[in-house]
């Protein structure tokens, strides 16, 4: 579950490594800092196992098993 903060920001649980505070923009599309294995501003794409990660330093695409 997301816990709500200021100006609608929210902490997103994504996997047991990643996380994002900011915006849930749609049911898959998160916004916002990201922390765990490509942290920083990123904007974040996720369904089941697989998620894309676009942040300053590239495309960043995991898939779990």
């Amino acid at each position: 579950m997301s816990k709500s903060l200021a100006l609608g920001v929210q902490r997103f649980q994504l996997d047991g490594r990643n996380q994002v505070l900011g915006w849930k923009l749609s049911d898959r599309w998160y916004f916002g800092r990201q922390r765990g294995d490509d942290s920083g501003l990123a904007l974040v794409w996720q369904h089941q196992q697989t998620r894309f990660s676009l942040t300053r330093s590239g495309v960043r695409i995991t898939r779990s098993f």
